[in-house]
C-alpha cells in the first residue's frame, strides 16, 4: 500500500473529496452545479486553470466528477475525485412526511423542547444566529396568525358597522363585513409568504425538526447510511490512489460525517498510519447544538475519537453568524475534553473579509444562501476558499486553512 505525498505521479497531485450534503432533498445536481458555476471565478482568484468533468453515478448512493486545476504559480496540475455521498433520498421521504401544519406544530415543539433543556439560554450568546434560528419560525407565525384573526375580525366589524351606518341593508353589511376580511387574510398571507421566503422559516424547521427527531430517536439517524459511506472510505484509503483524502460534512451531513469517519478508523486501524492521510472538514455544522437535545452516548464517543487523534487533521469552519448551524459553539462542547488535548482546529470561514459589501449584504439577509456560501468561491483576501482548498496542489496543512494568496 503506498503513502505518497505531494510529487507522487510525476508532478500530479491527487486529491480524492467525499462530500456529504446537508438536509437538502435536491441531490448531487445542486454540488456539481456549484463547481460549474464558480470554476472560472475561483480559477481567476487563485491563478488556476480549473476544469468540471460532467457527473456520473459511482456505485450506491454516490456520484463522481473530476476537477483538473493547473496552478500557474507552481506549475503544478492536482487532480481532484470529487465524490458526492448521497442521502437525498432520505431527505426527501422525511420531507414529504411533514406538511405545512405539522411544520406549524414542529416549530413550536422545538421552541419547547430548547427551552425547557436550557439551550436557548446557552445559545443567546456563543451562538446568537442559533438562538435566532429557533425563535423565529415560532415568533413569525405567532405575529402573522395574530394579525390575521385580530385583523379580519376588526376587518368584518367595521366594514359591516360601516356599511349599516351608510344605510346599506342586513345583507350588504354582511357581504362588506366578509369581503374586508377576506382582504385582510389575503394581505396576511402575503406578509406570511414574504416573510417565509425572506426568513426561509420552512426549512429552518424541518432542518430543526430532523435534529430533534433524531435525538429523540423518532427519526431515522440513517446509521445503515453512514456506515455504507465508512465503507467507501475504507475502500478508497485501501486503495492508496489519492496524495490526500478529503471528507466534507455540511450542516446537518456533518452528523452522518463524523458516524462515518469514526466508524472507518475503528475496523480499519491503519488508517492514519499508512496509506494516504486523512482530512476531516466540517462546515456549518450543527454538531453541539444536535448533542445537547441528544442523551446517547454513541455520537459523543465518536466526537471524542475524532477530537482527539492523531490519525487525521480535523478542520471545523463554522461561521458564528450563520442560523443554520451551531455557531461559534466549541465541537467538543460539553464532552469533558480539556480544551488543551482538542484536536479540531475551529475556523471562522469570515465571509465579511471574503466577500465584496455588497455580495455580504445580499447573503446576511437571507439565511439559505449563507449557509451554502461555505461552497463557493471567495471574491477577495486570502482566506477561507473551499475552491482553492479543493484544487490546491499540496496536502492541505495542519496548522490551518488559510488560503494562499494568488
Amino acid at each position: 500500500m503506498s503513502n505518497m505525498h505531494g510529487d507522487a505521479g510525476g508532478g500530479v497531485f491527487r486529491r480524492h473529496v467525499m462530500y456529504v450534503h446537508g438536509f437538502d432533498p435536491r441531490g448531487a445536481r445542486v454540488y456539481h452545479g456549484f463547481f460549474r458555476d464558480g470554476a472560472k471565478v475561483a480559477g481567476a482568484r487563485w491563478s488556476r486553470e480549473i476544469s468540471v468533468s460532467s457527473r456520473r453515478k459511482s456505485g450506491q448512493h454516490a456520484s463522481l466528477f473530476t476537477l483538473e486545476a493547473d496552478d500557474r504559480a507552481s506549475g503544478r496540475h492536482t487532480t481532484t475525485r470529487y465524490e458526492v455521498l448521497h442521502w437525498d433520498d432520505i431527505v426527501r421521504r422525511l420531507w414529504a412526511d411533514k406538511p405545512p401544519y405539522r411544520l406549524v406544530i414542529e416549530a413550536f415543539h422545538v421552541f419547547l423542547v430548547t427551552w425547557r433543556r436550557g439551550i436557548l439560554r446557552t445559545h443567546r450568546k456563543p451562538a446568537w444566529a442559533g438562538f435566532l434560528a429557533i425563535v423565529t419560525p415560532p415568533a413569525i407565525i405567532s405575529i402573522v396568525a395574530l394579525l390575521a384573526v385580530g385583523g379580519t375580525l376588526l376587518a368584518y366589524w367595521g366594514a359591516s358597522a360601516l356599511a349599516g351606518a351608510l344605510g346599506a341593508s342586513e345583507t350588504i353589511a354582511l357581504v362588506a363585513g366578509l369581503l374586508a376580511a377576506c382582504i385582510v387574510l389575503a394581505g396576511a398571507f402575503l406578509l406570511w409568504r414574504s416573510a417565509e421566503r425572506a426568513g426561509n422559516i420552512w426549512w429552518l424547521t424541518r432542518c430543526l425538526d430532523y435534529l430533534l427527531g433524531t435525538a429523540q430517536g423518532r427519526t431515522d439517524r440513517s446509521v445503515e447510511r453512514s456506515k455504507l459511506f465508512a465503507d467507501r472510505l475504507i475502500e478508497t484509503w485501501r486503495r492508496g490512489e489519492a496524495d490526500e483524502i478529503l471528507v466534507v460534512g455540511h450542516s446537518l451531513g456533518a452528523l452522518l460525517t463524523v458516524r462515518m469517519v469514526a466508524d472507518a478508523l475503528r475496523r480499519e486501524p491503519e488508517i492514519g498510519h499508512t496509506g494516504p492521510p486523512l482530512v476531516l472538514l466540517t462546515c456549518g455544522q450543527t454538531i453541539p447544538f444536535y448533542d445537547m437535545l441528544d442523551d446517547a452516548q454513541d455520537l459523543r464517543d465518536d466526537l471524542v475519537l475524532l477530537g482527539t487523534s492523531s490519525r487525521l487533521t480535523f478542520f471545523d469552519v463554522t461561521s458564528g453568524s450563520d442560523p443554520g448551524s451551531a455557531c461559534r459553539l466549541r465541537m467538543l462542547h460539553g464532552l469533558g475534553v480539556p480544551e488543551e488535548e482538542s484536536r479540531v482546529i475551529q475556523r471562522e470561514p469570515d465571509f465579511h473579509d471574503i466577500l465584496e459589501p455588497e455580495t455580504f449584504r445580499h447573503i446576511r439577509a437571507r439565511p439559505l444562501e449563507f449557509h451554502f456560501q461555505y461552497l463557493k468561491p471567495s471574491e477577495r483576501g486570502s482566506g477561507f476558499d473551499y475552491f482553492e482548498l479543493v484544487t490546491r496542489p499540496e496536502p492541505l496543512p495542519a496548522s490551518g486553512l488559510q488560503a494562499r494568496a494568488a
